[in-house]
Protein backbone atom coordinates (compact mmCIF):
# COMPACT_ATOMS: atom_id res chain seq x y z
CA UNK A 1 0.00 0.00 0.00
CA UNK A 2 1.41 3.38 -0.91
CA UNK A 3 1.91 6.00 1.78
CA UNK A 4 -0.69 8.21 0.04
CA UNK A 5 -3.39 5.61 0.74
CA UNK A 6 -2.55 4.91 4.40
CA UNK A 7 -4.80 6.22 7.12
CA UNK A 8 -3.10 8.65 9.49
CA UNK A 9 -2.19 7.14 12.84
CA UNK A 10 -5.04 8.02 15.20
CA UNK A 11 -5.34 6.75 18.73
CA UNK A 12 -8.44 4.65 19.29
CA UNK A 13 -9.49 2.65 22.35
CA UNK A 14 -11.19 -0.72 22.59
CA UNK A 15 -13.78 -1.24 25.32
CA UNK A 16 -11.04 -2.77 27.49
CA UNK A 17 -8.97 0.40 27.18
CA UNK A 18 -12.03 2.60 27.77
CA UNK A 19 -12.85 0.72 30.98
CA UNK A 20 -9.21 0.87 32.13
CA UNK A 21 -9.30 4.66 31.69
CA UNK A 22 -12.59 4.91 33.59
CA UNK A 23 -11.16 2.77 36.41
CA UNK A 24 -8.13 5.12 36.60
CA UNK A 25 -10.58 7.99 36.97
CA UNK A 26 -12.24 6.28 39.95
CA UNK A 27 -15.19 4.98 37.97
CA UNK A 28 -14.66 1.24 37.41
CA UNK A 29 -17.24 -0.29 35.12
CA UNK A 30 -18.17 -3.82 34.11
CA UNK A 31 -18.04 -4.70 30.41
CA UNK A 32 -21.81 -5.25 30.30
CA UNK A 33 -22.44 -1.85 31.87
CA UNK A 34 -20.31 -0.07 29.26
CA UNK A 35 -22.01 -2.01 26.45
CA UNK A 36 -25.42 -1.12 27.86
CA UNK A 37 -24.55 2.58 28.15
CA UNK A 38 -23.36 2.64 24.54
CA UNK A 39 -26.41 0.77 23.21
CA UNK A 40 -28.78 3.18 25.02
CA UNK A 41 -26.90 6.25 23.79
CA UNK A 42 -25.73 7.13 27.31
CA UNK A 43 -22.06 6.85 26.32
CA UNK A 44 -20.21 7.82 23.14
CA UNK A 45 -20.78 5.71 20.07
CA UNK A 46 -17.75 3.94 18.63
CA UNK A 47 -16.01 5.91 15.89
CA UNK A 48 -15.59 2.76 13.79
CA UNK A 49 -15.10 -0.99 13.94
CA UNK A 50 -11.97 -2.97 13.33
CA UNK A 51 -13.42 -6.26 12.21
CA UNK A 52 -16.09 -6.88 14.85
CA UNK A 53 -14.34 -4.79 17.50
CA UNK A 54 -15.75 -1.32 18.14
CA UNK A 55 -13.23 1.42 18.93
CA UNK A 56 -13.72 4.82 20.54
CA UNK A 57 -12.02 8.16 20.29
CA UNK A 58 -10.12 8.77 23.55
CA UNK A 59 -11.18 12.43 23.41
CA UNK A 60 -14.87 11.44 23.19
CA UNK A 61 -14.47 9.13 26.18
CA UNK A 62 -12.58 11.73 28.24
CA UNK A 63 -15.21 14.37 27.51
CA UNK A 64 -18.06 11.97 28.34
CA UNK A 65 -16.39 10.94 31.62
CA UNK A 66 -15.84 14.59 32.62
CA UNK A 67 -19.45 15.50 31.85
CA UNK A 68 -20.77 12.44 33.70
CA UNK A 69 -18.67 13.30 36.76
CA UNK A 70 -19.91 16.90 36.71
CA UNK A 71 -23.51 15.68 36.43
CA UNK A 72 -23.05 13.39 39.45
CA UNK A 73 -21.66 16.29 41.48
CA UNK A 74 -24.55 18.55 40.43
CA UNK A 75 -26.99 15.82 41.44
CA UNK A 76 -25.49 15.91 44.92
CA UNK A 77 -23.70 12.59 44.73
CA UNK A 78 -20.27 12.58 46.24
CA UNK A 79 -17.58 11.61 43.75
CA UNK A 80 -14.63 9.82 45.31
CA UNK A 81 -11.21 11.02 44.27
CA UNK A 82 -9.07 8.35 42.62
CA UNK A 83 -6.89 6.70 45.23
CA UNK A 84 -9.04 7.97 48.10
Amino acid sequence: MSSARRRPAVEEWTSVEVRAYLAEQGRPMAARTWTSYVSRGQAPAPVRRVGRTPVWSPEDVRQWAAEASAARVRAGRRVAEPGA
